[in-house]
């Protein structure tokens, strides 16, 4: 295995430098302003470079990557874009002022859709069933969209994916042992290690005898940046009874305002 690496890892040495082509990591500001005066044709040598930002940090977009490419897509907004050589999709020619938007929107850390992603962990299924009467309120409402997860069984990548895509979240989560279950734990740390932002965000509970299931969340996400959180919180006491329902329809319509 290690000398097949080898060979790999020399193959793309090789590749890195065929045609006289440039490729370069982008680090910081002074990579910045060399790739753009390459690529206007103003720096020394060919006119022609490409970027490659790490693939260890785009692959998921995290937070480095977005604001590298935030900063690269700023300083080549005046130059005319004819191919996109992403390293973790594919090459893109065509259509290129939508997928110059989608990086924007990216790497900005706003919401692609209007929408409401409804992410709950539920020990027993009542935090679930909870979590479903709450998604058909809100679509009752007029939520534009509503997606719900169950985080115990979904992919957890996925539930990523979906919170970042939309202008609004719901959390639910049954208590347990005092704090959050787990896989509502997993999620929560997940978001904040992309450094979620800029969403509004709703708050259910459940827990038989000491719920504490929204004080934790609302802690953790009132360490991230930019987000509104709905003053009215659902507590329900092991399994959704109508008062419970009424207090619902309370909280999807403050959120949805």
């Amino acid at each position: 295995l290690g000398s097949k690496l080898d060979r790999i890892l020399e193959r793309l040495e090789a590749l890195e430098h065929k045609n006289g082509r440039e490729e370069k990591a982008l680090r910081d500001e002074d990579d910045l302003d060399d790739l753009i005066e390459k690529l206007a044709g103003k720096g020394h040598g060919e006119p022609e470079a490409s970027v490659t930002i790490p693939a260890d940090e785009m692959a998921d977009m995290s937070p480095a990557a977005k604001d590298a490419a935030a900063a690269l897509l700023k300083k080549a907004a005046a130059l005319e874009i004819e191919k996109i050589c992403p390293l973790h999709g594919p090459i893109l020619q065509e259509d290129l002022s939508y997928y110059i938007g989608k990086y924007k929107t990216w790497t900005s850390y706003e919401a692609e859709d209007d929408g409401v992603f409804v992410a709950y962990a539920s020990i027993h299924g009542n935090t679930g069933k909870a979590a479903e009467k709450l998604g058909e309120i809100l679509t009752a409402k007029g939520a534009a969209k509503v997606v719900v997860s169950d985080l115990c069984r979904e992919d957890m990548a996925e539930a990523v994916e979906d919170a970042f895509r939309y202008d609004k979240i719901v959390l639910a989560c049954a208590t347990y042992d005092g704090g959050l279950f787990s896989p509502m734990q997993d999620f929560l740390y997940r978001l904040g290690h992309k450094n979620f932002q800029n969403k509004k965000v709703a708050f259910l509970e459940n827990g038989s005898w000491g719920p504490m299931a929204n004080r934790k969340m609302r802690e953790i996400v009132e360490g991230m940046k930019n987000m509104t959180l709905c003053e009215h919180m659902v507590t329900i006491k092991s399994t959704m009874k109508e008062d419970d329902v009424a207090q619902m329809e309370i909280l999807a319509q403050e959120l949805l305002q």
